[in-house]
């Protein structure tokens, strides 16, 4: 396989990853828009068995991405996963729920 095609085989699997992270980012917020916690991690410490899965697969592509974008010499941030990861660190006393989250970045998104 030609250094091109590798190139384009690694261009058209981030940009699938890429698109699979947005839809399952946008279906875990409308859920979690519903009342179901965990996918911005909130609760992890207090308990820890009870982990959302759909984070954990979240992150898992976000991780993905990452990789596959550093060794393709992207050097701009994956923006959505960005801003993924600055919701889930959102964790003061004043900040919003994650239900509030999740409806604030599907406006952010152009989802609502």
């Amino acid at each position: 396989m030609s250094k091109a095609a590798r190139r384009e085989k690694l261009e058209a699997e981030l940009l699938d990853l890429e698109a699979t992270f947005r839809a399952q980012l946008i279906a875990c917020l409308r859920e979690t828009r519903r009342g179901h916690w965990g996918i911005f991690g909130r609760n992890d410490a207090a308990w820890p068995a009870g982990k959302s899965k759909d984070r954990a697969v979240l992150l898992e592509i976000l991780a993905a991405i990452e990789t596959l974008r550093s060794e393709q010499g992207h050097v701009d941030a994956f923006g959505i996963g960005e801003r993924f990861r600055a919701y889930s660190a959102m964790r003061g006393p004043n900040d919003p729920g994650e239900p509030k989250l999740a409806d604030a970045f599907l406006k952010e998104l152009g989802e609502l």
